[in-house]
């Protein structure tokens, strides 16, 4: 007998075939499978090509970190992720026979990269031994390149499409984003920021690294803060200072808080930090008008206005006080108030 409904329970399974290929929603999906396959025919060859060197999901976003390194676990650096930083080439030389003074060169552009404007910068100095000083923390760190990095510094995941390499401005290692803090441009000298950014990513070690350090001079930890500028990455002539709340300190600066006058006489005397204003000069400058010095009386200042002798004064440090002015030369007259 003819069944009159085809999905009735009495029809045959021939004619429940056929009543489906007629219907409107079955073609549709038939035409969204071809269109399917067809696109997985064109895309399946780039496919093969990412499976041949990883995971699709490991090419786009990386691996997946399993054992973090220390500072992922306790959020302290470690010797596995302070990458002692490689300066670039300075050099030194005469500036001429009358001043007497030592002129320091840095070329900044480290990359190779073309540019139009000078990336040659100078500073005069009275000697080669705090010319020597200066250039270690004025010529900037030796960019590791992109295609030798495969993996962040700090937390050893392999970089992907949308886990891009950045470079720490800091120690020149190749980091993830999830591994970088930013620094305002003060933080550093302006030869380690060739491109004029406005603010500066800085590895999380090398952030953690000069957070120990501004801690171990501000408390007076002589060997602490002598053991932490051993690892490199520590810049003496760069200021400290987080955000707009907090004061901007020099490293001389917060030896003297501490009130440590080893720590004091350690930065002043040996790595020549300076305690008056210095200033920065491009090279043609210096050619060109004939600038002689490249230093001057004024001195450094925080943020606050307050000079390594203000400091010493509001801190009664008696010794580090008699050194400013006996040895070092700083005037009283700068002083508001001469109580102590």
């Amino acid at each position: 007998s003819t069944v009159s409904n085809p999905q009735s329970p009495g029809a045959t399974a021939e004619q429940r075939k056929a009543s489906n290929s007629l219907s409107p929603t079955s073609f549709g999906k038939r035409k969204s499978r071809t269109a399917k396959n067809t696109l997985l025919k064109k895309i399946s060859p780039a496919i093969e090509i990412l499976r041949a060197k990883g995971t699709v999901k490991e090419k786009l976003f990386g691996n997946v970190v399993d054992t973090p390194n220390s500072y992922a676990t306790s959020g302290q650096y470690g010797p596995d992720v302070i990458a002692a930083r490689t300066l670039v080439p300075s050099s030194i030389h005469l500036s001429n026979s009358t001043s007497n003074l030592r002129i320091l060169t840095v070329d900044t552009n480290n990359g190779g990269w073309k540019t139009e404007k000078s990336t040659l910068h100078a500073f005069s100095f009275s000697t080669v031994e705090e010319a020597r000083e200066a250039s270690l923390s004025f010529s900037p760190p030796l960019l590791t390149p992109f295609d030798k990095a495969p993996t962040c510094y700090v937390c050893d995941g392999k970089f992907a499409i949308f886990r891009r390499a950045v470079h720490c401005k800091n120690c020149g290692s190749c980091v993830c984003r999830k591994c970088v803090v930013s620094w305002p441009v003060s933080r550093l000298p302006q030869t380690y920021n060739h491109k004029r950014e406005p603010k500066l990513h800085v590895c999380r070690s090398c952030n953690q690294l000069n957070d120990s350090f501004y801690n171990a001079l501000i408390h007076g930890h002589e060997d602490e803060a002598l053991a932490l500028y051993e690892t490199g990455n520590v810049n003496l002539r760069s200021p400290f200072g987080k955000d707009g709340n907090s004061e901007i300190m020099f490293p001389i600066h917060c030896a003297i808080i501490g009130g440590s006058l080893n720590l004091v006489r350690w930065l002043v005397d040996i790595h020549f930090c300076p305690i008056f204003v210095t200033s920065l000069m491009n090279v043609n400058d210096i050619i060109n008008n004939n600038h002689t010095n490249g230093t001057g009386k004024q001195p450094l200042l925080t943020s606050e206005g307050r000079s390594a002798l203000n400091l010493a004064m509001s801190t009664q440090q008696v010794y580090i006080l008699r050194y400013l002015v006996l040895e070092k030369g700083m005037s009283l007259y700068e002083t508001k108030s001469l109580r102590i």
